[in-house]
């Protein structure tokens, strides 16, 4: 299959519908709009075939019959989608309308980036994720969130981190592709959680790099979906 320049978006969902709608509008309006978006569903009972028929044809919508995980559902999305990049976006998340822009802008002055994300803040301003620092005594990647100032981050150059965190991450598909283990690219045995944690060290040992954009900022509700 051939590629196609730009970034898709893949989210997975699973009774998601107090939150997507959201999610999808940032995506509407962003800067730079993404290529295509893969919706994975994992069986919800919210209606969110009737919804994304109604409101969102141009989505592509895969259902599974039984809630197979946030990481074999990234896989599948993925999958369907053959952009240069992909987004990994959580349904309850809400994208600044230039985060998609300011990603790709980094991306293409760093060749050596396999993922990128921007300043994930919850919605009372509180640092949800500035990217992840592996910790040196518990000897697993955790989340940034320490202190920032309020407000918009300035604009400026990228920083290097350990890995991203999967709720708003941007990933080249020729480091998913490198990094590809036994056909997935997120390990399913994670099922949700630590999968983008597994993901970094695999991106790592293989020399590609991870960056934080702090001009480029989103809202997490974190644990909402």
């Amino acid at each position: 299959m051939s590629s196609t320049k730009g970034a898709g978006v893949v989210i997975v969902a699973w009774n998601s519908m107090q939150w997507l709608p959201s999610a999808l509008e940032s995506l509407r309006a962003q800067s730079s709009p993404p290529v295509s978006i893969v919706i994975v569903d994992n069986a919800s009972g919210d209606g969110l075939a009737e919804f994304l028929g109604r409101s969102w044809p141009e989505v592509r919508y895969i259902r599974n019959d039984a809630n197979q995980g946030f990481a074999s559902a990234a896989n599948q999305g993925i999958e369907a989608t053959n952009a240069d990049w992909v987004l990994t976006l959580n349904p309850d998340v809400v994208l600044d309308e230039r985060y998609l822009e300011r990603l790709c802008a980094a991306a293409a002055g760093l060749p050596d980036a396999g993922s990128l994300t921007g300043l994930l803040r919850r919605p009372d301003g509180s640092v949800d994720s500035a990217g992840m620092a592996l910790r040196r005594f518990l000897l697993r990647p955790m989340d940034r969130t320490g202190p920032r100032a309020a407000g918009p981050e300035p604009v400026r150059g990228p920083e290097a981190v350990f890995g991203v965190c999967a709720a708003a991450a941007l990933y080249r598909r020729a480091m998913l592709e490198d990094v590809r283990y036994e056909g997935s690219y997120f390990d399913p045995a994670f099922f949700a959680y630590f999968e983008d944690a597994d993901l970094a060290w695999r991106a790592q040992h293989r020399g590609w790099k991870a960056y934080l954009v702090p001009g480029a900022t989103a809202v997490h509700i974190r644990g909402a979906s």
